[in-house]
């Protein structure tokens, strides 16, 4: 009884930790993205204003 139990509270923890480092990895490179397409506009509009 006691190992069914546990070994279900095993699963339970194993499957929220799943999720929430999904969570954590989609989170971090939507940030990664975001600041990687922001430096490239920074980059390309101060690129701009050199040539002008």
């Amino acid at each position: 009884m006691w190992l069914y139990v546990s070994e279900n509270i095993v699963q339970l923890c194993a499957s929220i930790f799943c999720v929430c480092a999904l969570h954590v990895i989609v989170y971090v490179s939507e940030i990664i993205a975001f600041f990687w397409v922001y430096i490239m506009c920074v980059d390309t509009a101060y690129d701009c204003m050199c040539l002008r």
